[in-house]
């Protein structure tokens, strides 16, 4: 602490007010650091840069695993005794959820005609859509995908970092785009929003496809 202050607050001053005496001020200023002191330093200095570099996410646990790593020789419940000593925590964020599916709406929902059924004879006879979300470094992006059920292949598909129905709107015209299908493809989804709304509706009957939707609690 003196040493940190010396150049702000007169040294006599701050001997006085610590109780220690000048001389016992120099003598340990000038006293070799012993290997035990020397260690726990070392050791300090490890787990705060292992803290900084997991952006303050790591508890003592992994901050001991990554010092055992780097053949830093020491025991968990040092590493959480240094810590809570540095008063260093690690920060914990809550859970990301996203949820795709909006089912709270007053919509016309579609008799669930596939009835849990996905198997398909031949191509374009079943398609099933979805959205899902793919985590990134800025957020999340929400993925809109049309499957055969024939061949399990993704026909059509669209990425946008927001649930508007376009996203699933385009998803479907590609798809249409590449197969071409005959009119009364059965055309499945959930209850959300963005497959029950009159947009995608519009372009359901455009394309001539048949619409079925899940149940409550079908997945």
């Amino acid at each position: 602490m003196i040493d940190q202050s010396k150049d702000d607050f007169d040294l006599t001053l701050m001997c006085d007010a610590l109780d220690v005496s000048r001389q016992g001020y120099y003598d340990a200023a000038h006293r070799p650091v012993c290997e035990r002191d020397l260690k726990r330093q070392q050791l300090d200095d490890a787990i705060r840069l292992a803290h900084a570099e997991s952006h303050c996410r790591y508890g003592s646990p992994t901050i001991h695993a990554e010092l055992a790593e780097k053949g830093i020789e020491c025991c968990v419940n040092s590493v959480a005794s240094r810590m809570r000593a540095m008063g260093i925590r690690s920060v914990v964020h809550q859970k990301f959820r996203v949820s795709t599916t909006d089912s709270n709406h007053e919509l016309p929902v579609r008799q669930n005609l596939l009835d849990r059924d996905f198997t398909a004879t031949l191509p374009n006879q079943k398609w099933a859509c979805d959205i899902t979300y793919v985590h990134t470094g800025e957020g999340p992006l929400y993925l809109a995908g049309v499957l055969d059920c024939f061949s399990r292949r993704m026909v059509g598909w669209n990425i946008k970092d927001t649930l508007h129905a376009d996203l699933c709107v385009e998803a479907l015209e590609m798809a249409w785009a590449r197969r071409k299908p005959e009119a009364g493809l059965l055309h499945h989804s959930d209850r959300g929003s963005q497959y029950a709304g009159g947009q995608y509706q519009d372009k359901l009957a455009e394309f001539d496809l048949t619409c079925s939707m899940s149940r409550v609690g079908n997945c």
